[in-house]
């Protein structure tokens, strides 16, 4: 009888990000620390600010590869736009929560069917690539434009008086 093909292992996400902390703890570099960025971890492409785990989960990549700027793409999205990933290049996984209601029959203490409303969560890892994973010689969308776009969106007059603040005047 043939021996059937075993399944490879699935990711463990969080030991993954463990694994990451316990290098940065190693090198010296306390990964709670937020590497301060004028503008908050993004996806580059749709302008979408990440929340909740997700700028911690980029900030301990940023911190491991030095990369300088918040902004990352998904590999469908980046494959769209005619990229290609550089080899040799790692994922930052993050994730996205889902949840809603949903009906559900129990039976009740009198033998009885009845719906009732049950809440739901559920947690999808995806990957994302760093902007400088990126390659876009063969596409006409380009990453810098695209990070200009961001840059202006998120440019800033500074206060001509900040005693204002202060003050209220």
């Amino acid at each position: 009888m043939p021996q059937s093909k075993s399944k490879s292992k699935a990711i463990d996400k969080y030991e993954l990000v463990s694994g990451k902390i316990l290098q940065l703890l190693e090198r010296g570099t306390l990964p709670w620390r937020k590497p301060w960025f004028s503008i908050p971890y993004m996806n580059l492409v749709g302008g979408n600010l990440y929340k909740g785990r997700n700028p911690f989960y980029c900030s301990i990549d940023a911190m491991l590869n030095n990369w300088q700027e918040p902004y990352f793409v998904g590999f469908s999205q980046g494959q769209e736009l005619g990229w290609s990933i550089t080899k040799g290049s790692k994922s930052t996984w993050i994730r996205f929560g889902t949840g809603g209601v949903s009906d559900k029959e129990v039976v009740n203490k009198d033998g009885n069917t009845e719906t009732k409303k049950v809440g739901f969560h559920g947690v999808k890892w995806h990957n994302v690539f760093h902007v400088s994973c990126w390659n876009d010689s063969e596409s006409a969308t380009k990453i810098i434009d695209l990070v200009r776009k961001q840059d202006e969106r998120f440019k800033h007059e500074p206060l001509k008086e900040p005693k204002s603040i202060v003050t209220g005047k």
